[in-house]
Order: C-alpha cells, then sequence, then structure tokens
C-alpha cells in the first residue's frame, strides 16, 4: 500500500494541551503511515509523558529528544532519520482528519507526484470550525510560486503538505537560519530549483488550529524576511516590485485586521 511509504514527522515544544488529538489523528488513520516521528525540543511540560504512553500501544511512534536547537532543526532531524519515501508535516497543535493518509496514498499511486498539497480547514482551541480552506489548482510550477509570493493567503498550508524525502536531499530542508516562513522557502525552492513534480489533492486532510493570541506583531516582524524571499526567487524585476509592494500591504492590512479583533 502507497500508505506504507509516508513518514509522517512532528515536531514541537510545550504543546501538552493539543498533543494527544494530534498524535491520535495520525495513529488511528486507517491504514496508518510507516512511521509516526515526533521530535520533542526540550520539553518542561507533560510531553514526555503523553508520548511514553501513546509510545507502548503504538510501535510506530519514534520519538527523538533534542534540546532547544529550534523548529527548523528539529524538522530536518525528522527528514534525515525518516525511511519513508514521502515525508508528510504536521504541526503539534494541529490534527489529521479520517482519512487523510488514504487519500494521500491514493494520490501517490495514482500520480507519483515529488509534492503534494491538499485542503484544510480552520479550527479555534477549542476545536471549532472556523471555516475551509480549499486551494487553487495550479497548471505549473512558475506560477504555484508567484501566487505564493502574491496572493495574501498562502495557497497552501504547512500541515496539508506531502514531499518526497529526494526533494531534501536534492535540494536541502528547513533554513535553519531563517525564523519565519520556513515552509514558504521550502516549497519555493522545491519547484523552482527541484522543478517539482506536484499535484494538488482535492481533499481536507487536516485541521488547522489558529490561536486567539497568534500572529498579529509577527506579521510586520515577518515582512523582511518575506522581502528576502521574493528577491530570491523571483528574477524578473517588475514583478518583484509588484510582489514585494502587494505583500507589504496585505500583510500590513492583515495586521490591523487582527489587532482590531484582538
Amino acid at each position: 500500500m502507497s500508505e506504507e511509504k509516508i513518514n509522517v514527522i512532528i515536531a514541537g515544544r510545550n504543546n501538552d494541551a493539543f498533543l494527544k488529538d494530534c498524535l491520535l489523528s495520525v495513529l488511528e488513520q486507517n491504514p496508518p503511515p510507516l512511521e509516526l516521528i515526533y521530535i520533542d525540543d526540550g520539553s518542561t511540560d507533560q510531553t514526555l509523558k503523553i508520548l511514553k504512553d501513546f509510545q507502548l500501544k503504538y510501535p510506530i511512534l519514534k520519538v527523538e529528544m533534542t534540546s532547544g536547537i529550534g523548529i527548523s532543526k528539529a524538522r530536518n532531524l525528522g527528514n534525515e532519520i525518516a525511511k519513508g519515501e514521502y515525508i508528510a508535516i504536521l504541526d503539534s497543535d494541529d490534527a489529521y482528519l479520517p482519512n487523510a493518509m488514504k487519500e494521500f496514498g491514493q494520490m501517490i499511486a495514482s500520480k507519483s507526484p515529488d509534492l503534494v498539497y491538499a485542503d484544510c480547514q480552520y479550527v479555534n482551541e477549542k476545536g471549532h470550525n472556523l471555516g475551509q480552506r480549499i486551494y487553487r489548482k495550479f497548471s505549473d510550477n512558475k506560477s504555484f510560486a508567484r501566487a505564493i509570493m502574491l496572493l495574501p493567503q498562502v495557497p497552501f498550508k504547512h500541515s496539508a503538505i506531502l514531499y518526497k524525502k529526494k526533494l531534501v536531499e536534492q535540494y536541502g530542508g528547513y533554513d535553519e537560519k531563517l525564523k519565519q516562513q520556513v515552509d514558504i522557502d521550502l516549497l519555493l525552492r522545491f519547484l523552482l530549483i527541484g522543478k517539482a513534480k506536484f499535484e494538488k489533492l482535492d481533499f481536507i486532510v487536516s485541521n488547522f488550529t489558529k490561536h486567539s493570541n497568534q500572529i498579529s506583531k509577527k506579521r510586520l516582524r515577518a515582512l523582511p524576511n518575506w522581502f528576502r524571499l521574493i528577491a530570491k526567487f523571483e528574477p524578473n524585476y517588475i514583478l518583484r516590485i509588484m510582489f514585494l509592494i502587494s505583500r507589504s500591504l496585505s500583510e500590513t492590512g492583515k495586521f490591523f485586521i487582527e489587532l482590531f479583533h484582538s
């Protein structure tokens, strides 16, 4: 079965409030992935106890312990030790929906893509549905990459992607120098440098948890990272300026909207 080619990687620290639901959403998939690799980066809450209890029941759960190396380096460790052909990334406060692995597996079996992106839905901290995110299908790598740089809503969610391990081996993993937009940098690199063959999966595979204290000021602090990414990946000068202006306006607008509603 194609699901047996998939490693799910979760990296986190001190997120015990969401951890059980996150783990169960992977481990109770039917069929399950090849492995679930959890990289714990020095948790001091109940995370370790939860992980130990789950390991007794679920042998496909592998736990690696680190101490303050950061989320990007932790994910890179997961990429390195993963045994499967494909890697799916799940944030420790998010969760897969039933049949996510089955749908990913069917896509692998039918299309053999290098990269898959799927739909998701937003939920609040209590799990209440805040709305679906149904993403566009793109015809080619350049249009997908430019949409990532231009559109106010980035057209993919990190906890709803799947990629071949060989992409990491050939084009590098998460940039450990970046503090934000590490997933943006990764996908742009895969699409534009790696020329990854991608497919859109028309299925809501995951819940993305939107926290009440999330974003706001982080949006403005992230703008220099956006500027660097756009300069790095968009060679057309006129489009680059257009993308920079558009991203500045959209991120500033979202900052004030979130500030008003906080």
